[in-house]
């Protein structure tokens, strides 16, 4: 079975041909370049037309044809097949980050990843016997993600600099 990912979610239709407004969670509408087709509440419609500014993006769907069947899709989820998304290569799925235990290079273990929050700067947010930690995803931690075996190496003293414990 082909893996989907959460891509978006309609905010509202735009103009009276169908076309509709999408909150992305990619980083940019180029992930979106290769979809062809994506998923809403189970049922596949074919990608017409793809095109953002500086801060939306927008889609045009087949089977999509006027304001009113856009409507019925506001506030619903957008799906795409993972191969279809395109990545560069020092990024990351979200889904995939999710899980893994963060690890100090001193070999502390902070806590496994168990939300982010997307921004200029991705916040983690790990939790590890019941005590919840945050801290910022930025590149003077020196981070190792070893995708495969669930685990994110970061640099200790750096990470004491910058993470906020919760509990």
């Amino acid at each position: 079975m082909e893996e989907k990912l959460l891509i978006g979610t309609v905010t509202k239709p735009q103009g009276i041909k169908g076309e509709i407004k999408v909150k992305t969670y990619c980083d940019s509408a180029f992930s979106l370049s290769n979809v062809k087709n994506v998923f809403i509440d189970g049922k596949e419609y074919k990608v017409l037309n793809i095109r953002s500014n500086k801060e939306d993006l927008f889609m045009s769907l087949r089977g999509i044809a006027d304001r009113n069947e856009a409507e019925t899709l506001r506030n619903k989820n957008l799906f795409a097949l993972r191969e279809d998304i395109v990545k560069e290569d020092d990024s990351f799925f979200v889904v995939d980050i999710l899980g893994c235990t963060v690890v100090t290079d001193t070999d502390k273990i902070i806590g496994k990843i168990v939300d982010i929050t997307t921004g200029k700067v991705d916040v983690y947010y790990c939790e590890n016997n019941g005590k919840r930690a945050s801290f910022p995803f930025i590149k003077q931690l020196e981070p190792k993600i070893d995708i495969q075996n669930k685990q994110i190496t970061v640099n200790a003293k750096k990470l004491d600099e910058v993470i906020l414990y919760e509990n």
